[in-house]
Formats: C-alpha cells, sequence, structure tokens
C-alpha cells in the first residue's frame, strides 16, 4: 500500500507530461487520424488525474492559501465563464449555432478552466515543473519542424505529406473545397505554417516553448539561457511568422534583459550589459538561420522582413500598412455593432456567430468576441496582473527571480502582444497554457503590499522559492 501511495506522484507527473503533449500536438493527431474527437484526449487524461488526486489529498501550506491578495484572478476566470455560458446558451436556445457548435465551443473554451482551477491550489510544485518541462518539449517539436517546413517550401520548393493532409484535413472540417480556401499551406515558395492550425499557433508554441526552458533553467547559467534564446530564436525567424518573432524579442527584452527597468527610467550599468547582450544574441540567431539556409531562402528571407517592416510603417510600395488595416476592421467592426447592437455588450461569444474571425486584427476580433465591458475589465485584469509581478520580481531579486512568475508574465505579454496581429490565445492548443499561467499568477502572488518594509522578502516568499529550488 506504502509502494503504491509513494508512486501516484510518480505517476500523475508522467500523465501532466503527456496532457501537454496532447495539448500542443492535438492538431496533428487529429489531421493524422482524420478525426476531431483527439482534441478531448488530454481531458480525459486530465479526469484520470482528477481521480488519482482524490486517491492522495495532499494538504497545502495554509498561508499560501491566504496570502495572495489577487482574489481578482478568479474574478476574472468567472466573469469568462459567465459570458461563455451565456452566450453559447442563448445562441444555442434560439437555434443561432448546432448542437455540434454548442458543444465544439464548450469543449474549446471551457474544458481549459481545469487548468486554472488545478494548478492554483491543488498540484504540487514537481507537476507544475512537469508541466513546464512538456511545454519545452512540446515547443522545441514545433519549432524545429516550423523550421524544417519552412526550410522544404522555400528552399526546396516542395511541400511535404504533412502539409498536404493537414490541407486535406481543414478542407474537410470547414466543408469547402480547394478554391475558396487559402492555399498558403501548400503552396510552395510561401511560408510555413508549421504542424499546428495556423503560423501564428505554430509561431506561440516555440515561444512557448523558449519560455519554459528560461523558467527552468536557473538565472545564473547566463551561457545556457543566452543559447536557448538564439536557438528559438533562429528556429522562429526561419519559420517567418513575424507576429511572434516580434512577440518574442519585446517579450526577451522586458523579462529576460531588464528592458521593464528601462522603460521606467532606471538606466544602469547593468541594465546597458544586458541590452547590448540581446543585442548580440538577435544579431546571432539572424546570422546562424541565414548561414544555415543560405541561397534563395536566405534572400526571401531579408526580403520578407524588410516586406513587414514596410507594412508596419507604411513605408516602401507596399500601398498598405497595418494602421490601414485596422482602421478597416474597425470601421468592419462599427459595422457589425450597428447590425447587432447587443452585441456591444455581450459579444459575439465563442462560436462562428457574428463578426468572421481569423483576420489580421486580432484585439478588435477579441472585442467583438467578449463585448465591450467584458473585453476591457479582463484586459485591465490582465494588466494589474503584469504589473503585480513585475514588483514582486524587483522584490526577490536579492534572492533568486520568480521563475513561475516569470513564465506567466512572459505567458501574458505574448498573448497581449499578438493580438495586435494574429490572435492565438483562442487556439485549443494555446487556451490551457493560458489558464496554467493565471493559476501561477494564483498561487505564486503573495505579497500584501507592493514591498515590505524592510525590503526583505516574507517567509512565504522564501518557502516558495527554497521549493522551486530544490
Amino acid at each position: 500500500m506504502l509502494e503504491a501511495v509513494i508512486r501516484l506522484p510518480k505517476l500523475k507527473n508522467l500523465l501532466w507530461f503527456c496532457a501537454v503533449m496532447l495539448v500542443a500536438l492535438s492538431f496533428p493527431i487529429q489531421v493524422v487520424t482524420g478525426s476531431p474527437y483527439p482534441s478531448l484526449l488530454p481531458y480525459l487524461i486530465v479526469g484520470g488525474i482528477l481521480v488519482l488526486r482524490s486517491l492522495s489529498p495532499g494538504r497545502l501550506n495554509e498561508k499560501r492559501r491566504t496570502a495572495s491578495r489577487f482574489s481578482n484572478i478568479s474574478g476574472m476566470v468567472t466573469l469568462y465563464l459567465f459570458l461563455l455560458l451565456l452566450d453559447t446558451g442563448w445562441q444555442a436556445s434560439v437555434g443561432v449555432i448546432s448542437a455540434y457548435q454548442t458543444l465544439t465551443a464548450l469543449t474549446i473554451f471551457l474544458l481549459p478552466v481545469v487548468w486554472y482551477w488545478y494548478f492554483r491550489r491543488a498540484a504540487s510544485e514537481y507537476e507544475i515543473r512537469t508541466v513546464l518541462l512538456a511545454i519545452m518539449v512540446a515547443g522545441l517539436v514545433v519549432a524545429i519542424y516550423f523550421a524544417y517546413d519552412s526550410y522544404v517550401k522555400l528552399a526546396l520548393g516542395r511541400t511535404t505529406a504533412y502539409a498536404n493532409q493537414a490541407f486535406e484535413y481543414t478542407l474537410a472540417r470547414r466543408g469547402t473545397d480547394e478554391m475558396s480556401e487559402n492555399t498558403a499551406r501548400i503552396a510552395s515558395g510561401n511560408r510555413s505554417f508549421g504542424l499546428l492550425e495556423t503560423h501564428s499557433v505554430s509561431g506561440a508554441w516555440a515561444v512557448l516553448g523558449a519560455l519554459a526552458a528560461l523558467s527552468l533553467l536557473p538565472p545564473k547559467r547566463k551561457v545556457a539561457r543566452g543559447l536557448t534564446i538564439l536557438a528559438f530564436g533562429a528556429m522562429l525567424l526561419l519559420g517567418l511568422n513575424f507576429t511572434t518573432i516580434v512577440a518574442f524579442a519585446v517579450v526577451m527584452f522586458l523579462v529576460e534583459f531588464g528592458g521593464i527597468r528601462l522603460l521606467v527610467g532606471k538606466i544602469s550599468s547593468a541594465v546597458a550589459r544586458n541590452l547590448a547582450t540581446l543585442g548580440l544574441i538577435g544579431f546571432l540567431s539572424v546570422s546562424v538561420a541565414l548561414w544555415v539556409v543560405r541561397g534563395p531562402m536566405s534572400e526571401f528571407i531579408l526580403s520578407s522582413l524588410a516586406g513587414q517592416k514596410d507594412l508596419a510603417l507604411g513605408t516602401g510600395d507596399v500601398g498598405r500598412s497595418m494602421s490601414i488595416i485596422v482602421r478597416e476592421y474597425f470601421g468592419s467592426y462599427v459595422q457589425h455593432v450597428s447590425d447587432s447592437p447587443f452585441t456591444l455588450l455581450l459579444g459575439d461569444g465563442f462560436t462562428g456567430y457574428g463578426m468572421p474571425k481569423g483576420g489580421d486584427v486580432g484585439f478588435i476580433e477579441s472585442i467583438a468576441r467578449f463585448g465591450v465591458p467584458f473585453f476591457l475589465a479582463l484586459t485591465y485584469g490582465l494588466f494589474r496582473l503584469a504589473r503585480s509581478a513585475v514588483r514582486q520580481i524587483r522584490i526577490e531579486r536579492a534572492l533568486r527571480p520568480t521563475r513561475m512568475l516569470r513564465f506567466a508574465l512572459s505567458v501574458t505579454l505574448l498573448i497581449l502582444l499578438t493580438e495586435v496581429h494574429y490572435t492565438v490565445w483562442t487556439s485549443k492548443a494555446v487556451l490551457p497554457i493560458v489558464f496554467f499561467a493565471l493559476a501561477l499568477y494564483d498561487r505564486y502572488l503573495l505579497y500584501r503590499n507592493p514591498a515590505p518594509v524592510d525590503n526583505k522578502p516574507s517567509f512565504d516568499s522564501t518557502l516558495a522559492m527554497k521549493t522551486l529550488d530544490r
């Protein structure tokens, strides 16, 4: 009996590793099997974990249960659930969406909440580290294939068998034909979509892999951390999803290399050295990527970088800019609200109802999905969490940076930055990780005040850091 109890934690760790891998790779599994149902496999595993948890209910430190002053995290999740059930419920009841669409929406947007519920209190530190390890491994797999598929399309001028199979699966799921569908996935000479459903989601998972790897590496291992950033940065560059390339660079600047201190006007020699290091790593990432592919693909990368710069700034001969695209999308949203005024408050919900989604301006689509009041409330909550995490990380710098909070902060920044162009949080491969990050906030934001009077870490913080560093 004792041996079985001892083995339960190891079994839960293994199951969480498998659950994360299935979350990340659910789309390729669906492609290979030709069925949408493998997306439910992670939650079957989570159900098994909950059963195991009931067999060995551990007790958490009571101070950790009450230390966090951020009860608004659970309020944010409750608000999200309320809107999800309200919008999906009324749309299903009046026949706007089918029963299958209802179940799909609940599967994609409701089930991931269990990640928040479990990891905020019930999970052990080892389970959290196992999840981060799995995110790192899955992100590495996605990043490698992202770079490989891009090389095949741009350097060799052909497409992989998987890309063709994924395209056929997408056609079958949407009930469309090749003439009416975007064929970029199977077009040689075009950038890669990678392993997942879109190039932006593939890029986001590559970034998540890098963030998880950095959260597992001790802060003092500067060389290993630099090489991790260089490797993932080079693979992202080869994948050519510029939204996630820019998001990765900004997150590294702000969180890893002290950019936040620079933004608040605190310039020091340490910040200058960090920024010089970041510039060197960025230069090496570009150099390595261009050296690996050489020839036509390197020329394509450089011309694509120049084209994206012109699109962002409205320069060159592009004829369009992001500001123009944003104005067009905003105009479409205003027209949508004038046609359906109630969506200004309640949003379109989480199905295919309302304004078309999947375009070039993510935050406007999110406003349309949530409605203005809910979108503003949730966005404000995320900014508050990010600000509080920054404060706590600064307080704990005398010990070691809080790695779990750094991961949660980085995931938040990734989601907010990608909203400028392509939305990624709605992907069934990404949303569970967003709720996992919210759970980390709830678990590790320990301070009742922005800073202790004596500028020393509290007992709870010290205990948490010792636990993380075991």
